[in-house]
């Protein structure tokens, strides 16, 4: 019956005439996504009172939010293309940009970049699952040419492209004050700096978000920041964000630390989403001081399920109670071992979720934006 419904404008406006309110039209309209999109476009239009405006984005998201992102390869193609159109018009926040990227994820990849050239170079790169240095500068040299409204969202989609970096396969060799300061490297013979170094891996990895290439190629990225701390002889120490803010000012990027000090989605969104649409590279220092587990991770966004970030040393998301416990949250002796390896750039830490539930708690101490004008 459903399929049979004429999507007649005059019909639909018959249909809909006793509906005031989005919830009610959403609750009549919800069956007919599946059986009748073509209803269920006109009855937006109908409701509206025009192709887009702010209630046809509101009216969309409503009913996205009904039926639940597990249906979504259920909805006729042209719907799903209706839906992303209108969440896509006038300003986008940060829930109607993950129901924009579910439903591009269905479609394939074909509508994130419909409304580019064809066969533009911004297309043709973010169709890349990830990008050197030199693209991602070509690709923000792109972005930075479309119309303002519409580069946060490819700023955001950008940030998935970048290259993990595994902290634990760095060549720098641990100075004389880490082994003062961690008495394990001495104990088992590490030589090596890599196990502290999450700092300069995951600046190293929101610098190349930002298209700055690595400026001596034949080492790792962090690996070069380290050598350009120690020439400035010891006065600058790797944990400190000092050191980071004036590494990256070497390479000719700004920076700002904003304190955090909270573990919840508003706070953290109010102070770093702005900051992600603009296009900055960020990482952020976790775990409360109680806890004596500080870590820095590369942040790639914020949505309503929690954090995700490149962590280099491993994946500790499903341990943050651990490691905010004081234990380590990566291994635990004959349970759980979710440490990086040693032999190669590829990490069980790239492109981790935190969940909120997990995140409540710890604490995100504060984050270190860096920018470039």
């Amino acid at each position: 019956q459903l399929k049979g419904e004429s999507s007649d404008a005059a019909n639909v406006a018959e249909k809909l005439k006793d509906l005031t309110t989005n919830k009610e039209i959403v609750a009549f309209l919800q069956d007919y996504v599946f059986h009748n999109p073509e209803f269920v476009i006109e009855a937006i239009k109908n409701k509206s009172g025009s192709i887009f405006n702010e209630n046809t984005d509101d009216l969309s998201l409503a009913l996205l939010n009904k039926i639940g992102k597990s249906k979504l390869s259920g909805i006729d193609q042209k719907l799903l293309k209706y839906f992303y159109d209108t969440l896509d018009w006038g300003w986008t926040d940060d829930k109607e940009l993950g129901w924009m990227k579910a439903i591009d994820e269905v479609l394939g990849g074909k509508v994130e970049n419909e409304n580019l050239p064809s066969g533009s170079k911004l297309e043709d790169l973010m169709k890349k699952e990830r990008l050197t240095p030199e693209e991602i500068k070509e690709a923000r040299d792109q972005i930075n040419q479309l119309e303002k409204g519409k580069q946060k969202k490819y700023y955001l989609l950008l940030q998935e492209k970048v290259n993990y970096k595994n902290q634990r396969n760095n060549a720098s060799l641990a100075t004389a004050e880490d082994l003062k300061n961690n008495s394990w490297m001495k104990k088992y013979g590490i030589k090596v700096a890599g196990d502290i170094m999450c700092n300069l891996t995951s600046v190293a990895m929101a610098l190349e978000y930002l298209g700055v290439s690595n400026p001596i190629p034949e080492m790792q990225f962090e690996d070069y920041l380290e050598s350009e701390r120690l020439k400035e002889g010891g006065n600058y120490i790797r944990g400190e964000s000092v050191t980071w803010k004036m590494l990256a000012s070497k390479l000719g990027v700004k920076s700002k630390q904003i304190d955090i000090n909270a573990s919840d989605y508003t706070t953290i969104y109010d102070k770093l989403q702005g900051d992600l649409e603009d296009g900055a590279g960020i990482v952020i220092s976790v775990f409360s001081y109680k806890s004596k587990k500080g870590h820095i991770v590369r942040l790639q966004e914020i949505n309503s399920d929690g954090l995700l970030v490149d962590d280099p040393f491993g994946n500790v998301s499903d341990y943050l109670k651990d490691r905010e416990s004081g234990k380590s949250g990566y291994r635990e002796q004959g349970i759980y071992d979710n440490r990086n390896q040693k032999k190669s750039e590829v990490g069980l830490g790239e492109d981790n979720l935190w969940k909120w539930e997990d995140i409540n708690i710890t604490t995100i101490k504060y984050a270190v934006v860096f920018y470039v004008e």
